[in-house]
């Protein structure tokens, strides 16, 4: 009798379940964004993009419901990009634009610039 295969039939069908499993992942947090884009509310706090390339502050914290207000108060561009939640990813900002979100979900959500590698932030919602 020949043996069969086992470990490498039992890996493949590991590797597909972890391949399900991140796509479905990816997928509901896409679909459940943990707060929506806003425009002109009364922000919770503050956050301004600057020219050394940094979000200040670096952590912000809000309630829930709880807006945060980015500005890019230099001349650089940057954008705001959460990358599990798609819809929440800013414009292009030039000097003076603002973006705003109203955080509905509570956690700790993080943030980048695409422009710029490494400048990055956090958003520390409480229930």
């Amino acid at each position: 009798m020949t043996p069969r295969p086992a470990l490498p039939v039992f890996a493949a069908a590991v590797a597909a379940a972890l391949l399900a499993t991140s796509t479905v992942t990816a997928t509901a947090a896409a679909d459940h964004p943990p707060g929506e884009k806003v425009n002109g509310q009364p922000a919770a706090a503050a956050v301004n993009e600057n020219d050394q390339l940094q979000f200040q502050p670096i952590t912000v914290k809000v309630a829930r419901e709880g807006v945060v207000q980015w500005t890019n108060g230099g001349v650089v561009d940057h954008n705001v990009t959460f990358d599990p939640y798609p819809g929440l990813t800013s414009d292009t900002m030039h000097h003076g634009d603002r973006y705003e979100i109203r955080f509905t979900a509570s956690g700790t959500y993080q943030y980048r610039c695409t422009f710029h590698p490494g400048m990055t932030g956090t958003v520390d919602v409480s229930p």
